[in-house]
């Protein structure tokens, strides 16, 4: 287990309490004995050694992750396939990232869905995911708040990111 960039399960229980909230682990390897040590009692679910057997890697992956209005990851593999597939994605940073996430940003120029959140003090995932499900609060609120037939925005006159 990355001691820098795996986060122990346990931390994600904040985001177990929300209303309406379902948790899916996307997880594999290393760490995956977490969920059945807890994870399902508290409400997640995974697909265990189901999802992307075989020579595929990713392709069972991304097709869960269309399907889900939220990813929630550390610094993973997972992190950029949901940004390369454009789907939401809040990514928990510890409190140096790697160069790829810079050092002040909540927005990743590679990855427009994306959105950080980062330990302010070295070790402390517990603040981070208390700011992660306050957000999950607020997106859920918004969600409530918009009818289901109103408009989209216009995004036609959105500035354009450059692909190459």
């Amino acid at each position: 287990m990355d001691q820098g960039r795996s986060i122990f399960l346990e931390h994600f229980k904040p985001l177990a309490g929300i209303a309406d909230v379902r948790l899916i682990s996307l997880r594999k390897g290393s760490g995956v004995e977490q969920l059945s040590r807890g994870f399902a009692r508290g409400g997640g679910e995974t697909f265990g050694e189901t999802l992307d057997p075989g020579e595929d890697a990713f392709v069972g992956t991304a097709a869960v992750m269309s399907c889900l209005d939220l990813v929630v990851t550390s610094d993973t593999s997972i992190a950029h396939l949901a940004g390369a597939l454009g789907v939401p994605c809040w990514v928990a940073l510890k409190f140096v990232p790697d160069w790829r996430w810079m050092l002040e940003r909540r927005d990743s120029p590679y990855y427009p869905s994306l959105r950080l959140f980062r330990q302010r003090t070295r070790g402390d995932w517990s603040s981070v995911f208390a700011d992660i499900a306050q957000a999950v609060e607020e997106r859920r609120r918004r969600a409530r708040a918009t009818p289901a037939n109103s408009t989209p925005p216009d995004i036609s006159t959105a500035p354009l990111i450059p692909t190459s």
